[in-house]
């Protein structure tokens, strides 16, 4: 079996007592894309991650529009939002709600987020700053248990309360492995 390039390199600086141990920490990423990265391994503790939905269109009637994002092992949920690809047109308020089930509002509750506004192209609304049309943000549900030792889905319902002709927005969640 060839040698990669990098192992020898490893090798060839152990050798010369430049670096004295090595430890392994796994990254996989999509073939297909870069959306979803992962770690794993027993070094992962104090690296943040940050996982993306795909991008969903809001064009349609009056719907809530859901996505799921794995949140992973181990990790405490530092931050989510939602952002705004392009621009939308909100004839009635957008509510978001953010839980552990599809329709959940576990981690954040019944939080309107545009009130019959035009959303402009590239915003968002996050808990870590980023704020609406009305300069608010989002908060996290008082006592929300933010960390997880297996796998959790976090659930992103957005209610449209009128008809959109065009919009597009994905999910993201950010956390730390711990």
């Amino acid at each position: 079996m060839p040698v990669s390039p990098n192992t020898s390199r490893l090798k060839h600086l152990l050798s010369n007592n430049t670096m004295t141990s090595v430890t392994t920490t796994t990254l996989t990423a999509s073939t297909a894309s870069l959306d979803t990265v992962t770690l794993s391994g027993p070094n992962t503790n104090g690296l943040e991650g940050v996982k993306l939905s795909a991008t969903t269109s809001l064009i349609g009637g009056a719907a809530d529009y859901d996505v799921a994002i794995e949140q992973p092992a181990n990790t405490t949920l530092l931050e989510v939002g939602i952002f705004f690809s392009e621009a939308c047109d909100a004839s009635g308020n957008y509510i978001l709600d953010v839980g552990t089930a599809a329709g959940g509002q576990q981690i954040v509750a019944n939080t309107t987020i545009v009130t019959s506004n035009t959303v402009t192209a590239n915003t968002g609304v996050s808990t870590g700053g980023m704020r609406n049309e009305a300069g608010q943000a989002i908060d996290f549900v008082a006592n929300y248990a933010h960390h997880v030792t297996s796998a959790t889905d976090v659930h992103f319902s957005l209610a449209t309360g009128g008809t959109n002709t065009t919009g597009y927005y994905r999910a993201y969640i950010k956390y730390i492995f711990m």
